[in-house]
């Protein structure tokens, strides 16, 4: 199925949910407010209608330690989102577009409510990841994510069918979060060959907040943004296995192409572990992230010219190993936060031709907040070295960003 049918299938969706209440509005009352955060909001009747989106234009100097400098000036992310709701039928669409992605559809999808029982099928953004690459980008604390979110994902997006519920055991306030996905990433409606190749991805994540949850739309965030009166907490763990995977993170149709002795398609199953821990108080908040990945397969494999794979080849072809990411930042009443990230990224075996190389990034950074948020300036100062197996050395360099971002 191509995207334009796809998007021509949401449209009518919208139109589904929208018409009756559009036409029931002539007779009564619309309304209609604007927020920073939450955009154009028009409320008809028993639908929900929100229009939002967000800039990010930015401009970066890196540099490696006897390497010229590399300036750029560019827009990072252009956003416009699109959601509806029905309250009275139970269903929502989705839809959220890029303009400076090549693909410029990054999430298309229908949702079905139970009170507290969500289901979604179609392009969106799977939250089985770890905590920061579950965050929508307009609300991660720096320009880019984590070397750990970047080592082992690409943009989070998958196409599939989603389970999201929430509930609550007296104080404890519980998310379990339940997918099954193409195991191929966003975009993949049309195939590139005629091989139906390659299994489905199944993942499960649960985010457990023993001190309740946390005040309004904190949850959308790492910085503490409305600063918790009491001390809150968000513990949460990820499994997925991808089988068959063709890419090396598992999130596109990748060209890794291996057979069993048999000569049939078959590829490793990649195996992805996320645990991670978010504490917030009084404007103070503190992340961290662990990640493990592997790979493996229950028959000998062989590449296109009948030479075997080794369990130790693996490596070569799938991103392996482990990460860790640490940030600590504090939200100043001022709307001034600084905030500081270490990321250490381990592969599993350290050779030249592994996917995954050993790699370190600090970072420090100072933003401005507008008094409604809907306007931000960061100012970025990182140091990261990375092991060069190649040449036996050590790589060091610096990276400084100024970026801004406007929401509307």
């Amino acid at each position: 199925m191509s995207r334009i049918s796809i998007i021509m299938i949401l449209l009518f969706g919208c139109n589904v949910i929208t018409a009756q209440s559009v036409t029931d509005s002539i007779s009564s009352n619309s309304n209609l407010s604007y927020s920073a955060q939450d955009g154009l909001k028009i409320d008809l009747n028993d639908t929900e209608l929100r229009f939002n989106g967000f800039i990010q234009p930015y401009a970066s100097t890196t540099k490696e330690i006897e390497e010229r400098a590399f300036n750029r000036m560019s827009l990072k992310r252009a956003r416009l989102n699109f959601s509806g709701r029905s309250l009275k039928e139970k269903l929502s669409i989705h839809v959220n577009l890029d303009f400076v992605n090549d693909s410029i559809l990054l999430d298309a999808y229908f949702g079905v409510h139970f009170g507290k029982f969500n289901i979604y099928a179609g392009q969106k953004h799977n939250k089985v990841n770890n905590l920061e690459m579950n965050l929508d980008e307009r609300n991660i604390t720096y320009l880019n994510r984590s070397l750990l979110s970047s080592a082992f994902s690409r943009s989070g997006r998958e196409f599939g069918v989603f389970i999201e519920p929430e509930f609550s055991i007296n104080q404890w306030y519980i998310q379990p979060v339940l997918s099954v996905t193409s195991g191929n990433g966003r975009n993949n409606f049309e195939r590139t060959n005629d091989t139906l190749f390659g299994g489905l991805k199944y993942a499960a994540r649960i985010n457990v907040f023993p001190f309740g949850k946390f005040s309004e739309k904190e949850h959308r965030t790492i910085h503490d943004i409305h600063r918790e009166s009491t001390p809150k907490l968000a513990i949460g763990a990820s499994v997925s296995r991808n089988f068959q995977a063709s890419d090396a993170v598992g999130e596109q149709i990748g060209d890794i192409t291996f057979y069993d002795l048999n000569r049939s398609l078959k590829n490793a199953n990649l195996d992805q572990l996320y645990l991670d821990v978010l504490f917030k108080w009084r404007g103070l908040s503190f992340l961290t992230e662990y990640a493990s990945t592997r790979a493996h397969a229950n028959v000998q494999l062989t590449n296109e010219d009948r030479e075997l794979i080794s369990p130790e080849n693996i490596f070569n072809y799938y991103a392996l190993g482990e990460a860790i990411n640490l940030q600590l930042g504090y939200f100043f009443k001022n709307n001034i936060s600084v905030d500081i990230r270490s990321t250490f990224v381990q592969p599993e075996f350290k050779e030249a031709t592994s996917i995954l190389q050993e790699q370190h990034k600090s970072s420090l950074a100072v933003s401005r907040f507008s008094k409604n948020k809907q306007f931000k300036i960061q100012f970025e100062g990182a140091y990261f070295n990375r092991k060069d197996l190649v040449e036996n050395e050590t790589i060091d360099g610096y990276q400084l960003i100024l970026m801004t971002q406007l929401n509307f």
